[in-house]
């Protein structure tokens, strides 16, 4: 009879092989559950920019100025899941904002506009007024402000008036040159040019950029608000017919996102302004000697009026109009230059972005590259209700009156032309009226991009 162990050998060794087989399946499959387990860890570094851009969608909803759940939470799950999903199938692609953006770049004595961004200068010492006709994009108006200074402007001017006539009652009655006439009343005018007044309005100066680069995916968060060089919105943006003819005027205390005047201005077409003039001057008696021994008073000594209207001028405000249009699709940030400044309808930032310093109540101006970044200047914060502004100017002349002719009589040594009248003192002056100008702002909140820092960048 055949020995037990010779008997179970042969099943001993298939055993051992089917051992070893199942264990490098064993191993392979713990391979594949360390590359998937990789895989998954990868997927928080990816899912992060754009669970934030859901967040993002989420939270805001443009002119509501309030956080509003627009999507239940399973539904922004499965976004962020796809979303992370198609990341893992295939590598990032570059992102950023969209060409042909226009924003202010707010980094503390930035002087230089981020790569692949140029600098504006289309938008230096101006304001950017919103539009939503592809037609007047890059319609510029008014006199650009200069580094830190409110805009000015000046008008030309004349003005009139008339002096009252002389006495000859020490003409004779016969004999030569009875015939001299008495000096005749006459009309004055004088003409200039104002003086220049800053306009009233809080403002605060920042580098404008405009991207020059074309990146494959827009990082733009939904619900920004922007201006763009540009006759057509980029996709998934559309007109904000809101701004059409406004400024985006930073949000300020006492009135939420979404406010806008009752004004607009058309581009093409901005409001101009006149002022009237009224003010007075003195004159001295003025005489010549007729013949010997008698004088003809040409006009007594007198103060006379003179008045007038400038001529017309505006915008007070220098502006470039742009197109202005908001996003409706989502996005997450990445790519964006640090320090840019756009625009949302919400009251609060979206994540990684910071209420812009400073801006709060200040009309926003570009700069040029040597321009002190930053820098407030003009009145204090615009406060609610404040939907117009008032100026005046200055003015100062000199009255030149007319010459009267002796025409005829002796032509004795000193007979002859003589001024008619001479003015007293420096001539005339004044203050212009008041011209009234309603402001188009549509208040919006401006949000710095900050990538997460504590502090927001720009200058306090």
């Amino acid at each position: 009879m055949p020995h037990v162990d010779t008997l179970a050998k042969p099943l001993i060794d298939a055993h051992e092989q089917d051992r070893r087989a199942h264990a490098n399946e064993a191993k392979a499959v713990l391979g594949d559950a360390q590359a998937l387990g990789e895989d998954f860890l990868g997927i928080g570094p990816r899912a992060k920019p754009l669970s934030s851009s859901v967040a993002t969608f989420i939270r805001f909803i443009p002119g509501l100025g309030m956080a509003a759940p627009v999507l239940s939470g399973l539904m922004a799950v499965a976004v962020v899941v796809g979303g992370v999903l198609g990341a893992a199938a295939t590598s990032a692609p570059a992102q950023g904002l969209p060409q042909h953006m226009v924003t202010y770049m707010t980094g503390p004595s930035q002087t230089q506009c981020p790569a692949n961004w140029n600098e504006a200068a289309y938008a230096q010492g101006r304001l950017i007024l919103g539009t939503t006709d592809g037609s007047k994009v890059q319609a510029v108006a008014g006199i650009p402000a200069s580094n830190a200074q409110p805009p000015q402007h000046v008008h030309a001017f004349t003005v009139t008036g008339t002096i009252a006539a002389g006495s000859n009652s020490s003409l004779p009655t016969s004999g030569v040159g009875v015939n001299i006439p008495r000096g005749a009343g006459g009309d004055v005018n004088s003409s200039g040019t104002t003086q220049a007044t800053p306009i009233p309005l809080p403002f605060i100066q920042f580098l404008v950029c405009e991207q020059t680069a074309t990146p494959s995916l827009d990082s733009a968060p939904y619900g920004t608000v922007a201006f763009f060089n540009a006759s057509t919105c980029p996709n998934n943006w559309g007109a904000l017919g809101q701004a059409d003819g406004r400024f985006l005027l930073p949000a300020f205390a006492g009135v939420k996102p979404g406010y806008a005047t009752s004004t607009a201005w058309d581009p093409a077409n901005p409001p101009t302004h006149t002022h009237g003039l009224q003010a007075s001057f003195g004159t001295q008696s003025a005489e010549y000697e007729a013949f010997p021994g008698n004088w003809v008073e040409f006009a007594s000594q007198g103060t006379y009026g003179v008045t007038g209207t400038t001529a017309s001028a505006g915008p007070v405000l220098p502006f470039v109009s742009l197109l202005v249009c908001e996003k409706a699709a989502m996005g997450n940030s990445e790519g964006v230059p640090l320090g840019t400044s756009i625009f949302f309808g919400a009251q609060n930032c979206p994540d990684g972005w910071g209420v812009t310093i400073g801006a709060n109540g200040r009309f926003v101006m570009g700069i040029g590259g040597n321009g002190t970044q930053g820098a407030t200047f003009g009145s204090g914060p615009i406060g609610p209700g404040q939907t117009s502004v008032q100026h005046d100017h200055g003015f100062s002349g000199m009255v030149s009156p007319p010459a009267s002719a002796y025409p005829g009589g002796p032509t004795r040594v000193g007979y002859g032309r003589q001024p008619y009248v001479t003015t007293a003192g420096n001539g005339y002056g004044g203050t212009s009226s008041a011209a009234t100008t309603q402001l188009p702002y549509l208040v919006m909140q401006s949000c710095t991009y900050t990538a997460g820092q504590q502090q927001p960048l720009g200058q306090r």
